[in-house]
Parts: structure tokens; C-alpha cells; sequence
């Protein structure tokens, strides 16, 4: 995977909470995305909007499957 020019990226974020941007900018493909602590274990994310239609509540999940075009 290929992001920002950068082949598998790894970011280490201090503790607490982080708001970040996700667009599959992919033409064909869809991806599922997820987060790694050190450990290898998957980090639960806190969903708040999808395609700019914002959930009422937060919507917890491990994964994201990111179909063609979409921003979370």
C-alpha cells in the first residue's frame, strides 16, 4: 500500500485520541483499513461521519471496509 508517496507507512502517535481523515482515492479497489498497537492487536476506532453524513452517536468498530471514493 502507497500512501503519501511513503510504501506501508507506520506512524506512532503519543496516547489519546486523534482525529484523522481517511479517503480511498483507489479507482478499482476496495480496502479494508484497521489500526495496529505494538503488540499487533487492533485498535478500536471511534466513527464519527461517513461521505459528510454525521452519525447521532459514536459507532465503535475494528475495521473499515473503504469502498471507491469513500472518506471517513
Amino acid at each position: 500500500m502507497l500512501v503519501n508517496g511513503v510504501l506501508w507507512p507506520v506512524l506512532k502517535l503519543s496516547k489519546g485520541l486523534h482525529r484523522i481523515v481517511l479517503l480511498n482515492a483507489c479507482q478499482s479497489r476496495y480496502l479494508n483499513i484497521y489500526f495496529e498497537n505494538s503488540l499487533g492487536q487492533k485498535v478500536p476506532m471511534k466513527m464519527l461521519r461517513v461521505d459528510n453524513d454525521f452519525y447521532k452517536k459514536e459507532v465503535s468498530v475494528d475495521k473499515l471496509l473503504a469502498t471507491i471514493s469513500t472518506r471517513f
